[in-house]
């Protein structure tokens, strides 16, 4: 009776309901692991690329975790964002500042985040500008893609020509809104 009862346990059926069981519980586990590795990934080309103090990648870790919690983005979407920003030639401080305005110019505009970084990054240092000013950048090129018969990434491709004009121009004190 005893090996009855050992051999109805390990029938196939019971066996293939334990490893079906088993997996599931894995794959439960499996995209939070998944999401952490993503995100520790993005971190480390920040840091490759930034070459951040202790203190400033900190600062850039934790600011991408806080705009993966409070934006439709993830930690990985801000740390990429991020990383486009540093290749552009932004410092980590800097990088900070205009990230917010970043991610707010790619959800109001809808355009990816490494369009919504590159057009930041290009405008604000093709104009000589500091990077406290991408929420105001973001704010022109907003509102004139809504009053106008273009959008955003047109008014992008208009900077390659019109940047090196406007540094000039914002070196003189000229109003940016202006340019």
């Amino acid at each position: 009776e005893r090996w009855t009862n050992i051999r109805s346990q390990l029938s196939w059926d019971n066996i293939k309901a334990d490893f079906l069981k088993s997996t599931a519980l894995l794959k439960t586990f499996e995209a939070p692991v998944k999401v952490n590795m993503d995100f520790e990934q993005a971190m480390a080309d920040v840091a490759a690329v930034a070459r951040p103090t202790a203190e400033e990648f900190a600062r850039l870790t934790e600011q991408a975790k806080l705009l993966g919690r409070t934006t439709q983005y993830t930690a990985s979407d801000a740390a990429k964002a991020q990383q486009n920003l540093i290749r552009a030639g932004m410092t980590a401080d800097q990088v900070i500042k205009a990230m917010p305005a970043t991610l707010n110019m790619a959800s109001a505009e809808g355009i990816s985040i490494d369009q919504s970084s590159n057009i930041i990054a290009k405008a604000l240092g093709g104009m000589n500008l500091s990077a406290e000013l991408a929420p105001r950048l973001v704010d022109i090129l907003s509102y004139t893609s809504a009053h106008t018969n273009t959008d955003t990434l047109a008014l992008s491709e208009a900077f390659k020509v019109a940047a090196p004009v406007a540094a000039i121009d914002h070196a003189e004190e000229v109003e940016d809104e202006e340019i």
